[in-house]
């Protein structure tokens, strides 16, 4: 014999089952769905030239990939009308290789790029990565010089995230932008005279969270927002500083911290002069007697 419970129960899941079955027939179907995360389409292009009277052989072009393991962005493909090959370095960056076997006299080549990109709303601690070496003094962050040391202990609080937080507001509100520079200062140079380009404010931030112990670095690639083309002009420089697990941006210039990550395309971790594909190059590099490249756009 059903109780009277048991019965109710059962028309309880009766109706929630109606109910469903309404709602999957007869609710519009391009309601939009929440999710944590954007998918991003962006494409870039590079124009390969011979710009001699003479036949170019084994002209090769580096550049970056859209990074995959920050805590904000994944890359999930891409395309290019060119046959490339992939190289990962030391830090995670994307490094595409493109082989040109014979280039004529005075002809070029349009390398484009298309790379399929996803974007969280929440930072994924899957992809984040913490090495000791982000401690460290490098060249252009001097972190142990006694000047950053000097400010780095002022602005220290008991947490964590409060002494990020304090260096970003001092930074972003003592630093002025001076326009592009083409040779980085660095951090100590940027504190001494307070201005600098977006690599300068960068290297402060992270001089001076290195002194506070916290793990910082440097990232290269574009500000722009949905789906685009990527330009010279667009090309930025920001901090990431590592907070409870996760790579927290900070870009100093642009006064953001800790949000608005799906603006920013990051395309390397920013690894020095002496990294091992791209030497030093934040965009791209190459290799050719008589070539001349340029980023389209």
């Amino acid at each position: 014999m059903v109780s009277i419970k048991s019965k109710s129960a059962i028309i309880f899941i009766a109706g929630g089952c109606i109910i469903g079955l309404f709602i999957s027939f007869f609710w519009p179907r391009n309601t939009p769905v929440p999710a944590d995360f954007v998918s991003k389409q962006v494409k870039y292009q590079y124009n390969v030239r011979n710009i001699t009277n003479k036949p170019v052989s084994a002209a090769k072009l580096w550049t970056y990939a859209p990074i995959s393991n920050a805590c904000f962005q994944s890359c999930d493909d891409i395309q290019s009308n060119h046959v490339f090959t992939m190289q990962t370095d030391e830090r995670g960056n994307q490094v595409l290789l493109f082989s040109m076997d014979l280039l004529p006299p005075y002809a070029s080549r349009t390398i484009t790029i298309t790379a399929k990109t996803t974007y969280y709303e929440r930072p994924q601690k899957y992809f984040s990565t913490y090495q000791e070496h982000y401690l460290l003094p490098e060249p252009f962050i001097e972190a142990n010089h006694p000047d950053i040391i000097k400010l780095a202990v002022q602005l220290k609080c008991k947490k964590s995230k409060e002494t990020a937080r304090n260096i970003f507001n001092w930074v972003a509100a003592n630093i002025r932008y001076s326009g592009y520079i083409k040779n980085s200062k660095g951090a100590l140079h940027t504190l001494k005279t307070g201005h600098g380009d977006c690599t300068e404010f960068m290297y402060l931030f992270i001089a001076l969270c290195r002194a506070d112990k916290l793990p910082a670095r440097g990232v290269s690639g574009y500000r722009c927002q949905g789906n685009c083309i990527l330009r010279t002009s667009d090309h930025h420089n920001w901090a990431q500083v590592f907070l409870d697990g996760i790579w927290v941006l900070a870009d100093c210039q642009e006064k953001v911290f800790g949000k608005d990550a799906g603006n920013y395309i990051a395309m390397n971790i920013i690894a020095g002069p002496n990294d091992t594909f791209m030497r030093g190059n934040q965009r791209f590099r190459y290799q050719g007697d008589g070539i001349s490249v340029r980023m389209n756009h």
